[in-house]
């Protein structure tokens, strides 16, 4: 008969303990439950008191605190810096030279001719300039009148006349249009240049007429133009005293005119990303959004108006931008059309 073996109650009971441990423990506990790995890892962090985003694999620490405190600011100070760019640009957009101080009438040794421009017309490709004769100590008296009769021919003028000062009167300001050479449709990189700008004065008195070519000075007061003005070489037609002045678009005008065309793409994108997650199901469908599309159309036609200077009909920034733009939009508006249409 064998002997039946007896164990000892405090084995039975170290070994329920160990049973009850490993069923406690994580590892076991969860590779019972978890389907696939991606779920047993984030079971095993949730138990160690780790919380996973969805997305982020284990040891990919969270974005810090102090990063997401300084974008604020950095967006701020960006702001902050565009704006300040802008108002500078905007000071210096203004071209404005003022009266020379020594032209005095009565005291010059020489005879000046002082052109000031006053505006561009780009169609026309004219200036409007008003020029001032300031006569020389042989030509005035101490007060600046004038002891003989004066007439002054500016070049190139459009309309070819004399100016005419009366002896015994100060000579006055007299509203003129000087020609120039550009090309509107390059906006806004055209420029303007005229002829060498000069005058010839003709000099009355009882012994006959005389000549003679005064100093050519041409100065500017425009909002969003450059001007510059460079003396000509000797020739016999003008002398040694003309000037050939070169107009362009100040930096505030260009900068400005890209902004608005960025302006008028970045509509034309966000109405396609809205349109197309529309389509592809991404986002639901809104009808009042067919209206938006169509104020988006018709805000195209006042942001082309905006553009400084107002480039002429078919430049180049109708056929590369305002075209295109309107074409985006109209395709936009047509994929919203299209998921109204299948939602109906």
């Amino acid at each position: 008969m064998h002997q039946q073996s007896v164990r000892h109650p405090r084995g039975r009971a170290r070994r329920t303990a160990r049973r009850r441990t490993n069923l406690r423990s994580p590892h076991r506990r969860y590779r019972r439950r978890a389907t696939d790995k991606s779920t047993y890892i984030a079971a095993l962090a949730c138990d160690a008191g780790i919380h996973l985003r969805a997305g982020r694999r284990p040891g990919v620490s969270e974005p810090t605190t102090a990063r997401k405190r300084l974008l604020p600011w950095l967006i701020g100070a960006v702001v902050v810096i565009a704006y300040a760019v802008a108002v500078v640009l905007g000071v210096f957009a203004v071209n404005d030279q003022p009266y020379p101080e020594n032209l005095v009438p009565g005291e010059q040794p020489e005879s000046v001719l002082w052109v000031s421009i006053e505006d561009v017309h780009t169609e026309s490709r004219t200036l409007d300039a008003n020029v001032t004769f300031v006569a020389g100590k042989d030509l005035s008296d101490s007060e600046g009148r004038l002891k003989k009769n004066l007439t002054v021919d500016l070049y190139p003028r459009v309309r070819l006349s004399e100016i005419a000062f009366p002896a015994g009167r100060v000579p006055g300001t007299v509203a003129v249009e000087l020609a120039t050479d550009g090309d509107p449709a390059s906006w806004p990189f055209d420029r303007y240049v005229t002829e060498p700008v000069y005058g010839v004065v003709t000099v009355e008195d009882g012994a006959g007429r005389s000549y003679l070519s005064p100093n050519t000075l041409v100065t500017a007061s425009l909002s969003g133009w450059r001007m510059s003005a460079r003396g000509m070489p000797a020739s016999p037609d003008y002398g040694t005293h003309a000037q050939s002045v070169t107009i362009t678009r100040s930096n505030g005008t260009i900068t400005t005119g890209a902004v608005l065309c960025l302006l008028l793409i970045c509509v034309t994108a966000l109405g396609l990303i809205v349109a197309i997650n529309t389509l592809r199901g991404k986002r639901p469908f809104y009808p009042p959004m067919v209206t938006w599309f169509g104020a988006l159309v018709f805000a195209v036609a006042p942001l082309r108006a905006l553009l400084p200077g107002t480039p002429p009909p078919g430049a180049w920034v109708d056929r590369l931008v305002v075209l295109w733009v309107l074409g985006g939009l109209i395709v936009a508006m047509a994929i919203y059309v299209r998921c109204w249409w299948k939602a109906g």
